[in-house]
């Protein structure tokens, strides 16, 4: 059983080692970068159970708005119902 945990996370690490090259795409620097409190172990657990967007509630309201319109978007394009 140890044998296939470590295969399969071998696994993962050769697929997902490319992705390490990578910038950051889209909004991810807004949600990573810009949000202070992920850059210090001190306020890190308290930014790990705030909402998924940070910024003002209108700031946040605004982003899930545009975020639902592209999941709307994205599956209508896919053609799911």
């Amino acid at each position: 059983m140890r044998c296939a945990a470590l295969l399969a996370g071998a696994l993962a690490v050769v697929v997902y080692a490319n992705s390490l090259v990578n910038r950051f795409a889209y909004d991810d620097a807004r949600i990573i970068l810009d949000n202070t409190e992920l850059h210090s172990l001190a306020t890190l657990p308290g930014a790990v159970f705030k909402p998924y967007w940070h910024g003002t509630d209108g700031e946040r309201a605004q982003i899930d708005s545009l975020a639902a319109q592209l999941t709307t978007q994205d599956s209508i394009g896919a053609g799911v119902d």
